[in-house]
């Protein structure tokens, strides 16, 4: 009898209850917060330099230690302001960069290729969005531990949410009618993503305190990672692949119909030869002097309602325009400009700089870069457009310049949001990263919209939604896993708000889902409603669980980590 109850009291004593999801810290260091609310600047300069999480968004300026430490504003009143005034330059200055400087190469982009509006978005818009991301993968790593990587993966639920809102209530404005194919696909696509992204992130945390398991299940995290970019690069390929070929047979359809509407087909197919061997006719009407005025020329270039936000932009819009080639078809010989491309090609090692590239990755790639320069110098003319080669390198250094431009305006937003939420309010991190971070990509994708809906190409305006939501799915694990600092310690929580984004993400979209499908597969204004119903519930929810108001729901089916049996003993 006695061994029973001995027996009974060790089960009892390993039946471990459910414990409450804040074991799931994001931080397991000091977190950026001072709860005094008048502390001096010296204060602030000493907590802010021994407090590591204050710079974990940093890109290129520390704005705390700047503002506290080499500036002494005081808290309250100084460094409210001055963020305020920055964060509304920065906005300001990635409008400008958008909508003058990748708008247009988007545009003419899509003009030139034989594909479809939507494949072209769905293939083009995400890369030159997250092109960086990309890049910086292979240079330095963007987390150092578990609740960085967790860090990481709360911002990136966030983004998925916050795209498929903006994009989804942009085409609810004006009405969009969808083909049933194209929604049915393209929706199952994110949806399958974005289930296996959830799966393979909790299958690595049920390893959590699995000492022995948790050597044999690394490699099943890199193939997932691997499984990921292949099925998203196939599936990009596979898109362009098909729209090429239904254009194609749309070209041959129309053709049949006439011999001339036959020939120009053919014509606007293939390069002429002047296009390839760069025999194109030179202008005369204007001088080398006038074209590169024409190209950085702010006050004549920023087409604003608002003259003083166009005197404001100009200086800003001079310095960018000397460094970031444009293709725009209105513009004398495409946009092409000698003094731009080669000013371009000497500074773009230098703009890489943000991407924290190796010593002799940034060798090499000022040496190809110089080389580009003199190559440029030598053989082009300014008064005549280059050859057919040529002006596609000249597109492809300007999709780089202005991806690594909006990249560090973004960076430098994302890093004032931060330290600002971190500093003014109770340790928060996982939420401020889903709920407030990555509004430069928001007020980008906006721009994008408002222009191709304007313009009727709603097409295009879905496909745009479609890129920025598979590229954010299907390229964060392959972001955290396939870095250099990934090892098998590292393991990606998934704290209470992250998965309350999760389970309001799954109901806007089956509610979108299901409401356009009953609506004939058309955005209306009643699904915008809808949406952003179901918004602002989101963030009284999030805010109530912040504030403790409510205990209960989505909080509760995080479950602790699995333990090996060897713990208890």
């Amino acid at each position: 009898m006695a061994e029973f109850e001995f027996i009974s009291e060790v089960n009892n004593t390993l039946r471990r209850s459910r414990r409450h999801t804040s074991f799931v810290n994001l931080w397991n260091g000091s977190v950026c917060y001072y709860p005094d609310d008048h502390p001096n600047s010296s204060v602030m300069c000493r907590y802010v330099i021994e407090t590591p999480s204050c710079s974990y968004y940093v890109y290129y300026i520390d704005y705390l230690k700047t503002l506290f430490c080499t500036f002494r504003l005081p808290w309250n009143s100084g460094y409210v302001f001055v963020v305020g005034f920055i964060l509304l330059f920065l906005y300001g200055l990635l409008f400008m960069i958008f909508k003058y400087f990748c708008l247009p190469s988007y545009l003419t982009l899509m003009e030139m290729l034989p594909v479809s509006p939507f494949a072209f978005s769905f293939f083009y818009f995400g890369f030159s969005i997250f092109m960086p991301d990309y890049v910086s993968l292979f240079f330095d790593c963007t987390f150092s531990n578990s609740y960085t990587a967790s860090l990481q993966f709360s911002k990136v639920i966030g983004d998925a949410l916050h795209f498929f809102l903006v994009g989804v209530m942009a085409l609810c404005i004006n009405g969009y009618h969808v083909n049933g194919v194209l929604l049915w696909s393209s929706m199952s696509f994110i949806f399958l993503g974005y289930i296996y992204l959830l799966w393979v992130v909790n299958t690595k945390y049920e390893l959590f305190g699995r000492h022995d398991l948790v050597n044999d299940y690394t490699h099943m995290h890199t193939m997932n990672a691997w499984t990921f970019v292949f099925a998203f690069f196939f599936v990009m390929g596979l898109s362009m692949l098909i729209s090429y070929y239904l254009q194609r047979q749309m070209r041959k359809q129309k053709s049949k119909s006439s011999i001339f509407s036959h020939s120009s087909t053919l014509t606007s197919e293939i390069p002429s030869d002047a296009d390839i061997s760069g025999t194109n006719v030179r202008i005369k009407h204007m001088t080398k002097t006038a074209v590169w005025w024409k190209t950085v020329n702010g006050m004549a270039n920023l087409r604003e309602k608002n003259q003083i936000v166009i005197a404001l932009l100009s200086p800003f819009y001079f310095i960018a325009a000397n460094m970031i080639p444009v293709i725009d078809m209105d513009r004398p010989m495409r946009g092409w400009c000698k003094p731009v491309a080669i000013v371009s090609l000497l500074v773009l090692p230098f703009m890489s700089l943000g991407l924290s590239p190796k010593p002799h990755t940034l060798y090499t790639l000022l040496a190809c870069s110089w080389f580009f320069a003199f190559v440029t110098c030598i053989s082009t003319e300014s008064l005549r457009e280059p050859s057919f080669i040529w002006i596609r390198i000249y597109h492809i250094i300007g999709i780089f310049a202005y991806s690594v431009s909006i990249h560090t305006v973004i960076g430098e937003i994302d890093n004032l949001i931060w330290q600002f939420l971190c500093m003014r309010f109770s340790p928060m991190p996982d939420m401020i990263a889903i709920v407030f971070i990555s509004t430069g990509e928001i007020l980008c994708m906006s721009v994008l919209l408002n222009n191709l809906i304007r313009r009727k190409m709603l097409d295009a305006a879905y496909g745009a939604v479609m890129s920025t939501l598979a590229h954010t799915i299907y390229m964060a694990l392959p972001q955290l896993v396939l870095q250099e600092c990934y090892t098998s310690s590292i393991y990606i929580m998934c704290s209470s708000k992250t998965a309350t984004c999760t389970v309001f993400f799954m109901l806007i979209f089956f509610g979108t889902l299901m409401h356009i499908s009953m609506s004939g597969n058309e955005f209306r204004m009643s699904l915008f409603f809808y949406l952003l119903t179901l918004y602002i519930a989101y963030l009284l929810f999030q805010l109530m669980t912040y504030y403790h108001q409510i205990h209960f729901g989505v909080q509760h089916t995080i479950r602790p980590p699995s333990d090996s049996k060897n713990v208890w003993a």
